[in-house]
């Protein structure tokens, strides 16, 4: 199926050019759920396939046709480019992940104009 070949090419450019991507997360994104209409034979095929995978990172049912759950897919991206690129500036700036960030000084009006 598309899904093990998929895998298979990923565990492969892994191995021959880049380890580290096997170990960045990935996320599940299913299309086509508008051709589903019945809700509890969507909930069941979306069951039976994250099972027959083993899939255990975070699932998306989309439908790009409708924009159905494209929303919560794009924010979520953005979530998670955000927090990476916070994390990045943490390490940069030395701070460890969990610390404490102190917020900014306080300044009076008169002091923002500079």
């Amino acid at each position: 199926d598309n899904f093990s070949a998929i895998e298979a090419e990923v565990a492969k450019f892994a191995e021959s050019s880049e380890p580290e991507l096997a170990e960045k997360p990935r996320w599940l994104v299913l299309n086509k759920m508008d051709l589903l209409n019945d809700k509890d034979e969507r909930e069941q095929k979306v069951r039976e396939f994250i099972d027959a995978v083993n899939w255990e990172g975070p699932v998306f049912e989309i439908s790009a046709a409708t924009g159905e759950g494209t929303e919560a897919l794009v924010w979520a991206i953005l979530e998670h480019v955000e927090s990476k690129r916070q994390s990045q500036l943490n390490e940069e700036q030395g701070i460890e992940e969990g610390a404490p960030i102190a917020p900014p000084p306080f300044m009076a009006p008169d002091e923002l104009d500079g």
